[in-house]
């Protein structure tokens, strides 16, 4: 995957279309393997770019910032001190409930 980025960085540049997808790609990748940090940078990335060369209201730019936001939620956590994840629970956009602070423990 780096590989491919580092080929269409050279080829493309950084605010093409194609290499923000290759970046977007990465992070879903990273976020699947639960490496979120590394996912939010890349999706920051796809995102800027997509918007700076597709424009904010492009579903592309709109599916980026929606991973910069997923991923955002699932460093952050919850008011116990509980970190969700990407499991089910990130389906919930609500402050911490007791249900997800007992998940989270189990």
């Amino acid at each position: 995957c780096e590989k491919a980025l580092m080929i269409r960085r050279r080829a493309l540049g950084e605010d093409h279309p194609d290499t923000a997808q290759t970046y977007n790609n990465m992070a879903t990748v990273y976020k699947s393997q639960g490496a979120y940090t590394k996912a939010l940078e890349y999706y920051e990335i796809a995102h800027a770019a997509f918007e700076r060369t597709l424009g904010a209201a492009h579903s592309n730019t709109e599916m980026a910032l929606h991973g910069v936001e997923r991923t955002r939620a699932a460093l952050e956590p919850t008011s116990c001190g509980q970190y969700v994840g990407m499991g089910v629970l990130m389906l919930v956009c609500l402050p911490c409930l007791p249900c997800i602070c007992w998940w989270a423990k189990r």
